[in-house]
């Protein structure tokens, strides 16, 4: 529980970096990652996720997630959106993990997941560190591709 809430804790702040200093891409992905945690909770609550077995409903909110970070990464004038999606696509990939090898561990299952969700916080705050940055050195930053 306490993992719980330094990771929720930790999103909130970054994504009010992101949300306040970063460009529209960095917002963007703010929003996302938000709207995602708060499905998942939401998700958890009403399916109460023990992580034996597939996480249908969680899968499909990473599987939102993954495509809409691919969206965000080909319109994005920025490379950190290529890897938010590479991030979230491992995801993806270990909850397809379990519905092929069922025998997989809930331990094992939950840090799969868990582990590129931490991953994503510290590289859009770095996204969000460098926008401001290039505001800074340039005094514009194109946010999409033209």
């Amino acid at each position: 529980m306490e993992r719980a809430l330094l990771f929720a804790a930790s999103l909130v702040l970054v994504s009010l970096f992101a949300l306040i200093k970063g460009g529209a891409p960095e917002r963007s992905a703010a929003t996302l990652y938000l709207s995602a945690y708060g499905l998942s909770a939401m998700a958890t609550q009403w399916t109460g996720s023990d992580y034996f077995g597939v996480q249908w409903v969680i899968l499909g909110v990473d599987f939102i997630l993954f495509l809409a970070l691919v969206v965000l990464a080909c319109m994005a004038n920025r490379y950190w959106g290529l890897w938010a999606a590479s991030f979230q696509l491992i995801a993806v990939i270990a909850h397809l993990a379990v519905v092929l090898f069922p025998q997989i561990g809930a331990q094992a299952y939950a840090i799969a997941l868990l582990v590129w969700s931490y991953a994503m916080l510290p590289l859009l705050a770095a996204a969000t560190y460098r926008h401001q940055r290039r505001l800074r050195e340039f005094g514009d930053d194109p946010a999409w591709v033209a």
